[in-house]
């Protein structure tokens, strides 16, 4: 299979993300993902953004939560969102009366004038086949909003994944084999995860658009919210293409 044969598999065949994050190899991949660092992450924010204490999150593609729960635990009200109906029940264990979480696509709509922030963390963006459905999400963000809010999406720096690319990689995590491909095709990096567990072998793919800040920049205007800034990591350092580990950008209503 060539690389465009495997781009439309993974991009269009029921949409790569609808069956990879609903399989436990995802949580299990990205395990170092952890508690702390979302930790990290939100506390650096709070002092960045200093919301008023009756703000309303939407923690948008929240997965299991970790950065909700954290919200949560700092006095704010927190709705989750995320397409993954496995996460979501996770994430459901920890919920109460200002700490909810639901299941939808972030395309679609989810309220108006209803969030005072909207956080997209951990590259949950770009996930789709054209600049269209990336609008239509970000279209949704500001209809969602409170005049006033405001949009932090947490995306990868397309400079720095380009320059530092690994093509394989091959590890054991607890009984599963990851045998790992990246390819850079179309604008978008393509990855190959092939699992091993005993007899029992599987296929999965991530697809994510490449986006530059001015691309950011182009669909914040489009949809009828204002670019603030951009920064390069979790301590709110500014953005430089050529050395920061993220492109984090901050937008508003």
């Amino acid at each position: 299979m060539d690389d465009n044969q495997i781009m439309g598999e993974a991009c269009t065949t029921k949409n790569w993300y609808q069956k990879w994050f609903n399989t436990p190899y995802y949580h299990l991949l990205y395990h170092q993902r952890d508690n702390s660092e979302a930790e990290l992450l939100i506390s650096n924010l709070i002092k960045e953004l200093n919301p008023a204490q009756d703000s309303h999150f939407l923690d948008l593609a929240c997965g299991k939560g970790r950065h909700s729960l954290y919200l949560h635990q700092q006095g704010f009200e927190v709705t989750g969102m995320d397409l993954s109906a496995e996460s979501v029940n996770i994430a459901q264990q920890s919920a109460d009366d200002k700490l909810h979480f639901i299941c939808g696509d972030m395309r679609e709509d989810y309220g108006q004038n209803r969030f005072d922030f909207i956080l997209n963390l951990f590259t949950s963006f770009g996930y789709f086949e054209n600049n269209q459905e990336n609008l239509r999400v970000c279209s949704q963000m500001a209809k969602a909003l409170k005049p006033g809010g405001k949009v932090l999406i947490d995306f990868l720096n397309v400079h720095q994944v380009e320059q530092g690319l690994v093509a394989q990689d091959e590890f054991i995590i607890d009984d599963c084999q990851f045998a790992i491909e990246r390819k850079i095709v179309e604008g978008k990096v393509l990855k190959t995860i092939r699992v091993k567990q005993g007899k029992k072998e599987e296929l999965f793919y991530e697809c994510v658009q490449l986006l530059r800040e001015d691309d950011f920049k182009k669909l914040i205007r489009e949809s009828g919210l204002h670019y603030e800034q951009s920064f390069g990591d979790y301590t709110f350092e500014p953005f430089s293409a050529e050395k920061s580990k993220r492109l984090i950008i901050l937008a508003s209503k």
